[in-house]
């Protein structure tokens, strides 16, 4: 090759991983269900975890009730009241969501959009759609 011309080079890399739809973005999932890489989807969800610990401790703080904190923070009660479940997250997730151990389709939607988020670890282990055994 002459001066100036650089050549290209391709790589093939094959990975036991999936392209999966979660609302309007798409994931790319290790075989195992984990996210390979940590991302926006990941500091979104730890912003909401830390949002919900922040209110709780305002809730018990300022001796209100749900209605006059949705009130202040410009939001409706019963979108407060799933924000502040997350106050009660397992510990154990946090830390895996902290690590970037979550699975793939776990994201801050999941937790607080469907209101079901139960409140015994064990269970919002199985949930977030983490493994039975740990």
């Amino acid at each position: 090759m002459g001066a100036g011309h650089t050549a290209e080079r391709q790589y093939t890399f094959q990975i036991a991983a999936k392209l999966t739809r979660s609302g309007v973005a798409m994931k790319l999932v290790q075989h195992n269900g984990a996210a390979p890489v940590k991302g926006a989807t990941v500091d979104t969800l730890l912003k909401t975890i830390a949002r919900g610990n922040a209110l709780w401790q305002r809730l018990k703080s300022e001796n209100l009730n749900i209605t006059e904190l949705a009130k202040l923070e410009a939001m409706t009660p019963s979108y407060l009241t799933r924000i502040l479940r997350l106050a009660f997250l397992d510990p154990w997730i946090v830390e895996q969501i902290i690590a970037g151990r979550q699975p793939a389709m776990l994201d801050a939607r999941k937790l607080t959009l469907s209101g079901e988020l139960p409140m015994r670890w064990t269970d919002q282990r199985a949930f977030a759609g983490f493994s039975a055994t740990r």
